[in-house]
């Protein structure tokens, strides 16, 4: 699944677009040797998603905070997001 979700990101695709959204949620699940961080946004259509965020971000964020979503559709016809730290005026 891994190579799989890398190409479908890394290979030629339209652009995806890009929103600032508040972060209504952040969470991890922890396994017994790793641990997935989230963050819980609602996508402009009205979904709401939980999407993987790395554990630095995790740590910076709270319910209230804006983030940088980019939303596409790759190479394979499968949808991603990627979440980025947001700092208004920066």
């Amino acid at each position: 699944v891994g190579f799989i979700a890398e190409a479908n990101e890394l290979l030629p695709h339209n652009p995806p677009q890009a929103y600032i959204l508040e972060v209504e949620d952040a969470h991890s699940n922890r396994g017994r040797r790793t641990s997935s961080y989230y963050c819980t946004v609602t996508l402009p259509d009205g979904r709401e998603e939980d999407l993987h965020i790395s554990r630095s971000l995790y740590k910076d964020l709270e319910a209230g905070d804006l983030v940088l979503v980019e939303v596409g559709e790759g190479f394979f016809g499968i949808e991603y997001a990627n979440v980025y730290s947001y700092e208004e005026g920066a």
